[in-house]
Parts: structure tokens; C-alpha cells; sequence
């Protein structure tokens, strides 16, 4: 149950980002307990970035140790409904392709991610990003 736990409140400090974006300032949009997430418009407003935020009560490298358990990502990722690891840059840094359900009557799409994690132990945070590559149907 702990692990669980741990599992979803690490999906809420996940920071989505596309590399063209200007720095607009990020607009909180939902707030629960300790957990925040925002957006923003990149430069030329085509696209939203996300960002969230928690706090999670539990080891620094425990919570890490549950999102580097890439195979495990279905059981707590919504509308993940495969996952593939198929090239490790290092330890912390990886692609990923996601198999992404969708609803009838459209096509299941595949997701390619380029994920990296930055630990602070100085100030016991994570930083997770989370960059799409490639999107396409499956």
C-alpha cells in the first residue's frame, strides 16, 4: 500500500516540457493537499507545458526507486497500457515508448519519451523530465 502510495504521489511531480518555450510564468490550475500542478504557454502559444508538485513523505531514494521501475508505470499511469524501456542513457536517464490507450472509436497511439531524473539531496528533491519525441498511432 505504501508503495502505491508513493507510486501515484510521484506521478504528481512529474514536469512536462517542450524545449521551445519562452519562461512565461506558471499559473497554478489545481491544488490538492500538498500537491500542485500548473501551465504554461510556450513562446509561440502552440503548445501547453505542465508542471506539478508534492511533497511526498518517504525516503528520497525510494520515491525515485518507484519511478525507475519503468515496467510498473501501467499500474499507476493513467491510460498507459504498455510500456517498452528501450534505450538507457544511464541510471537516471532513458527512452521510453508508451503504449496509449484510447477511447472507441480511435486508434490505441504509441509515445515515445525522453525521461531524465535530477536528485537534490541538498534539498531532498526530485526533478523528473518528461519530454515527447514522438507521437503516432499504434
Amino acid at each position: 500500500m505504501r508503495m502505491k502510495m508513493i507510486s501515484i504521489l510521484i506521478c504528481y511531480f512529474l514536469i512536462f516540457s517542450y524545449s521551445g518555450s519562452a519562461q512565461q510564468p506558471w499559473n497554478e490550475v489545481k491544488k490538492s493537499g500538498e500537491c500542485k500542478a500548473y501551465t504554461r504557454s510556450t513562446k509561440d502559444g502552440k503548445f501547453k507545458e505542465y508542471r506539478s508538485t508534492a511533497v511526498i513523505h518517504a525516503p528520497l531514494d525510494a520515491a525515485v526507486a518507484v519511478y525507475c521501475e519503468v515496467m510498473k508505470h501501467p499500474q499507476w499511469m493513467k491510460d498507459i497500457a504498455g510500456v517498452n524501456k528501450f534505450k538507457t542513457l544511464s541510471e537516471k536517464e532513458w527512452y521510453i515508448q508508451y503504449k496509449v490507450d484510447m477511447p472507441w472509436p480511435m486508434e490505441d497511439r504509441d509515445a515515445v519519451y525522453h525521461i531524465r531524473l535530477l536528485q537534490q539531496e541538498s534539498d531532498k528533491s526530485v526533478k523528473v523530465f518528461f519530454k515527447l519525441r514522438v507521437f503516432a498511432l499504434t
